[in-house]
């Protein structure tokens, strides 16, 4: 266990009755970024949520397609998954105010950024 000290460090540590953890972050993670996610297969030992990449777009004639591929299919026990999913729901509702702010001042610099391109021409 000492090896491992210099490879991780520790996040958080809680040691409730039952529930006892310390979570470290190894030295090298995997950090990927997904466009959104796709299909999500839920049983009542884990649930598989497929992640995909939009690769590109295509013209349907007047309709534009987006090309999603799916480049990770992550499987995690479902019961930590409805966990996740109540601490995000608490988080949101404890920083709704911040949240709310945040949504108003991103949509505020792209209606700018949209009007700014009109004026342009572009």
């Amino acid at each position: 266990m000492a090896d491992q000290a210099n490879t991780r460090r520790l996040l958080t540590s809680d040691r409730t009755p039952g529930m006892a953890q310390d979570l470290y972050e190894a030295k090298e993670i995997v950090d990927l970024f997904a466009d959104g996610y796709g299909r999500v297969i839920s049983g009542p030992a884990v649930t598989k949520m497929e992640f995909f990449r939009v690769v590109g777009v295509k013209s349907e004639g007047a309709l534009l397609v987006e090309e999603r591929e799916v480049f990770l299919r992550l499987t995690v026990p479902t019961a930590a998954l409805f966990e996740h999913a109540g601490n995000m729901v608490a988080g949101m509702s404890e920083n709704l105010p911040a949240l709310m702010a945040a949504s108003e001042q991103a949509r505020t610099t792209i209606l700018k950024a949209v009007q700014a391109a009109k004026d342009a021409k572009l």
